[in-house]
């Protein structure tokens, strides 16, 4: 192990005085076990492949580099060095993605606060029209109850029962805990149910 770390250390600074066969033996022998790390490491999350070939590339990148280069001691292989770079770029990426997700996820999500305005509504003019006058008051009485409502409760009704988008996604989005998730879930119903019997 001892000679293994001397040798890495060896071809890093051979390498920072320009000489390629050091780099190239460097980072022969370290890109399938990086590549393999980074694969492994995200293999359960949200992180597709594309993402995983962008973090592969910004984790050779950055290891390439002569600044970076410097701050390698010779105390770990080389391989633990670039995995530690690795481990960085997975993360942001993971921040990235869980971004682009929460935004997909907002413009996606249905929001029947709209239906509100009920007078002016086509949709619920037609329902009326079609179902009866009876009907048109039942929806009318479901949006009061969905309004009253607190903020947190119906942004979960409206992400998992009306854009049918499951517990283990939302955690993932949001980083809650999944039984966090589902008892708001149903607790929200709950009290859906108890506005609805009281109007």
């Amino acid at each position: 192990m001892k000679e293994e770390l001397n040798n890495d250390y060896k071809l890093v600074n051979d390498f920072l005085k320009y000489n390629d066969d050091s780099g190239e033996k460097l980072y022969f022998k370290v890109f399938f076990q990086i590549k393999k790390y980074i694969w492994e490491a995200t293999k359960t999350s949200i992180l597709e492949e594309d993402d995983k070939e962008d973090v592969l590339e910004e984790t050779l990148r950055i290891s390439i580099e002569p600044n970076t280069l410097m701050k390698y001691t010779g105390k770990t292989s080389f391989y633990e060095f670039v995995k530690g770079i690795a481990r960085n770029k997975i993360r942001e990426k993971y921040r990235e993605r869980q971004k682009v997700l929460k935004n997909e996820m907002s413009t996606e999500v249905i929001d029947i606060v709209d239906y509100k305005h009920y007078n002016k509504d086509p949709l619920l003019v037609l329902i009326e029209k079609e179902t009866g006058e009876q009907k048109l008051r039942d929806i009318k009485k479901a949006i009061e109850c969905f309004e009253s409502l607190k903020s947190e409760y119906k942004d979960i009704i409206q992400i998992k029962l009306m854009n049918g988008i499951g517990t283990k996604q939302i955690s993932k989005i949001t980083g809650e805990n999944e039984n966090t998730i589902d008892c708001r879930y149903r607790y929200a119903i709950k009290k859906l149910r108890e506005n609805f019997k009281k109007i």
